[in-house]
């Protein structure tokens, strides 16, 4: 590690003296500030900090605190706005003017979680724009959601919501209280069937009964059959419980062998053995459609289990579904596909 990315680390994760004392005492040498790249600058390492003082320290050292070509400027800001310091983020746009409101040092701001930066920022008029949804959701900051709706009035739809709900932390937790009240704010605001269903199958994939819950018994979505598959693929008991209790299992056996398929390819006996518990019913083409090569490979012992609980195929299924497979079978297709010849040949000679 050279001197200057020391001092730079010093400088960002450091006491002031630790950096005054690397400069003074241990001489370590301040990098020439044009040959440095532009995300590894000492005052981008300052302000990072959250410091002014940092920054002072740079300027007593013959360093300016703001680079002078709004290209290296602009990260600097960045990482201001990221500390979430208001100090700093006032000191450098004294010295940069307007021309360091960007867009990203918005959502710098945003990620923060620091609803003064942001305030400050908007005053001072740095555009927002769409994006900021998605920096709230990383930071998991509802206060942070609430001032956006109700302060900076920034518009929100449906797509926006699946984009929030994806970068929300700890998503997958089914009674996320935080991510909750969020939602509580941000979906009765707009309405639109079709993308009120992506919302409900992301929530469910990510085992959020409580949101689905919400979302159902409180702002009347409709609860699509769509939601049984997602709940299945992201593998959730309970997820799964809820939906059947209100009905979602209803409709044709077949729709519902997808359910068993997305489990079964990445060999998740727990879902389905939940799913069989619960009565979802499956179809009489299921292990067809498992060698079929249309859907992911099931692992032998998820066939052996589905065979057990009664799933069948007949040989001349079987064998159309080997013909019309197209491409190359893997070595686990291969196991499968002998495997049910097997059974099929011990069935036909019981039955001679």
């Amino acid at each position: 590690m050279g001197q200057g990315q020391v001092l730079a680390a010093a400088l960002k994760h450091a006491d002031l003296s630790v950096a005054d004392w690397l400069v003074d005492q241990a001489g370590c040498a301040i990098p020439d500030p044009q040959s440095a790249a532009p995300g590894a600058s000492l005052s981008e390492a300052a302000a990072a900090s959250g410091s002014v003082r940092k920054l002072c320290l740079l300027q007593a050292r013959g360093l300016a605190a703001l680079p002078p070509t709004l290209d290296r400027a602009l990260p600097v800001m960045e990482a201001a706005a990221a500390s979430g310091q208001l100090e700093v983020v006032q000191f450098l746009h004294r010295l940069g003017g307007d021309r360091l409101l960007g867009r990203q040092v918005m959502r710098s701001a945003v990620f923060s979680g620091s609803l003064e930066v942001a305030a400050y920022l908007v005053g001072a008029g740095c555009p927002m724009d769409e994006h900021l949804w998605s920096r709230a959701a990383r930071a998991g900051e509802v206060a942070m959601v609430r001032w956006l709706l109700e302060e900076a009035h920034l518009p929100v739809n449906d797509m926006l919501l699946c984009e929030f709900l994806q970068m929300w932390p700890e998503m997958n937790a089914e009674d996320n209280r935080q991510l909750l009240e969020a939602m509580q704010l941000l979906a009765p605001l707009e309405r639109d069937t079709e993308t009120d269903q992506d919302v409900l199958r992301l929530a469910a994939s990510r085992h959020n009964v409580s949101l689905v819950r919400y979302l159902h018994a409180d702002l009347g979505w409709e609860l699509g059959q769509g939601l049984l598959f997602s709940a299945a693929y992201g593998g959730s008991e309970a997820m799964l419980e809820w939906l059947v209790e209100r009905g979602c299992a209803a409709g044709p056996a077949a729709g519902h062998d997808h359910c068993y398929l997305t489990a079964g390819a990445r060999g998740d006996l727990g879902t389905l053995t939940c799913l069989r518990r619960l009565g979802v019913p499956w179809g009489a083409g299921l292990l067809r459609e498992a060698v079929g090569g249309m859907v992911e490979p099931l692992p032998l012992p998820v066939v052996q289990w589905l065979w057990g609980q009664g799933a069948r195929v007949n040989r001349q299924a079987l064998e159309q579904a080997v013909v019309g497979y197209q491409g190359t079978r893997s070595d686990v297709e291969l196991q499968v596909v002998e495997w049910l010849r097997g059974q099929l040949a011990l069935q036909e000679s019981q039955q001679a």
